[in-house]
Order: structure tokens, then sequence, then C-alpha cells
């Protein structure tokens, strides 16, 4: 269950980094955009147990939550003013996060990449065809300026298609050495309709919305 603030105290700059920072988190770790990731939850003790199984050294607590289960409540609470002294989310440690959020927890960035890459390669492709039969055409030079610009995009395109693809690669070896898991058994149903793991009745707290995400 995550916290929802009714009104944010922060300071209007970091208000508007925490809305940026929900938003592409919400593209990278593929969650609600209505869910803000606060630092405040609850969790039960069989999620505690998955998150103590990640072995990476660049651990991001609600990339893993994400992972684990995708049904999250959200219960809303009052934020008010800090009366002594001064949060320790310094503007370099809070782009550490988020970096730490954008890079090492999922390869969707990679593939956002890669699309660009391609959209590239084939603007360079069909500009330097076009260019080139304008050429043969016009009878105009054939290594002009157009051309040159046109095969350069298509090369640099392609290179970032290569490197994608490369960066995929590597993201999920990092990824499945980190011991992150891909799915968790929650109980297990027997043939007699005995179950194994999981709780007799769910408990939920009054007034928690449901955030649930659509796989």
């Amino acid at each position: 269950v995550y916290s929802k603030y009714k009104n944010k105290h922060h300071h209007w700059l970091r208000n508007i980094g925490s809305k940026w920072t929900n938003l592409v988190a919400s593209y990278v770790l593929n969650k609600p955009l209505s869910l803000y990731l606060s630092s405040f939850k609850i969790l039960k003790r069989e999620i505690v147990e998955e998150v103590i199984k990640y072995k990476g050294a660049n651990l991001y607590l609600d990339g893993l939550l994400l992972r684990i289960t995708s049904n999250i409540g959200v219960y809303e609470v009052e934020h008010s003013d800090r009366r002594k002294g001064k949060s320790n989310y310094s503007f370099i440690r809070l782009f550490s996060l988020f970096m730490n959020m954008f890079i090492n927890h999922s390869i969707r960035p990679i593939r956002l990449f890669m699309l660009l890459g391609f959209s590239v390669f084939l603007v360079g492709v069909t500009s330097f065809l076009y260019f080139l039969n304008a050429s043969i055409v016009h009878q105009t030079p054939v290594f002009n300026w157009k051309l040159f610009l046109s095969g350069s995009f298509a090369l640099a395109g392609s290179n970032a298609v290569i490197m994608g693809l490369i960066g995929e690669y590597l993201g999920k070896n990092v990824i499945n050495s980190t011991s992150m898991p891909q799915f968790v058994v929650k109980k297990v149903i027997l043939h007699n309709g005995a179950t194994i793991g999981g709780t007799k009745q769910e408990e939920k707290l009054p007034h928690v919305e449901q955030a649930r995400r659509v796989r």
C-alpha cells in the first residue's frame, strides 16, 4: 500500500521533478500513471521475502515491488511542512535515484532507443533513394551533399539499432544476475483443493484505493 499526499508541501521545483519522474517511471516500470511512488509504504511479509533475494548493487525498491506484485493499493495521508532540519535528498541524490530507476531496472529505455534508431534509419534510407532517383532523372551529380547526409542518417540509425540489440542482450543478463524475479507464485492450489502458501483471508485497510496494473 502506497501513501498518497492530499497536498504536497515540497518546493515547487521538486514537485515538478516528481511529476516528471512519475511520468517516466510509468513507462519504464510499466506502472499506472495515477500511482505515485511515495517513500512511505506498507509491505506484506511475503513481498519483503522476495525483495531481500535481490543481489544487485543498485537497488531501486519501487522497481522491485512492481515486478513482484500488481496488487497495489493507495492510502491518502496528510503531508506537513518540515519543522526541523532539512531533507537528505539533495538534487544530486534525487538525480542519482532517477538514473538508477531509468537504467538499472528495465530494458524499456533501450527499446525506446532502438525505436528511435530504426526511425532514423527509415528516414535516411527513404531520403537516400529519393535523392538518388532525383539525381538520375535530372542528371545531376550523384555524389552531392543530400545523398551524403541521407546516407549518414541511414548509417547512424542502423548503428543505433545494432547497439540497442546488444544493449538489450546485456541488460537482460544484468537483470537475471541480480535474481530479480520474473514472476512470484503466491499460492498453489492442489487437485484436492488444498493450498500451499498465501493467506486464508486478505486484509484490507479502510479507504484504500486499488491501483492494479494490466499485464
